[in-house]
């Protein structure tokens, strides 16, 4: 989200620059984080199945969708105005992804207790 909001200030190439080795960094722990949670949220013999869902949906749908939507708002209202929007957006998802991270933490610490038991 950080990303996007630098991009829609227009700043300067050594900026641009930094921006881009953070979205590398990043990227490469947001990758490793969904593809283990997707795989212990999975239920057991469809895990593979959830991994390829995510694929679509991460790689491809979301492409699909991000790049028709994307050039419509850029057309209408400018570079600027879509980044800051897709700042937003990755913002409502993180929150999202905590939420529901934290409930399934709540979820498997209820379990736990009720094997204990």
């Amino acid at each position: 989200m950080l990303r996007w909001l630098i991009l829609s200030f227009e700043p300067s190439y050594s900026v641009l620059l930094m921006n881009q080795l953070l979205h590398g960094a990043t990227y490469a722990l947001l990758m490793a984080a969904a593809v283990t949670f997707v795989y212990e949220m999975g239920p057991d013999g469809m895990k593979t199945t959830g991994q390829t869902l995510y694929t679509v949906v991460a790689s491809n749908l979301s492409s699909i969708i991000g790049s028709n939507v994307g050039g419509w708002i850029m057309d209408q209202q400018g570079f600027s105005v879509l980044f800051q929007l897709a700042s937003v957006l990755s913002l409502l998802g993180a929150l999202g992804f905590f939420l529901m991270a934290r409930r399934y933490k709540l979820r498997s610490t209820s379990s736990a207790d009720m094997k204990a038991l």
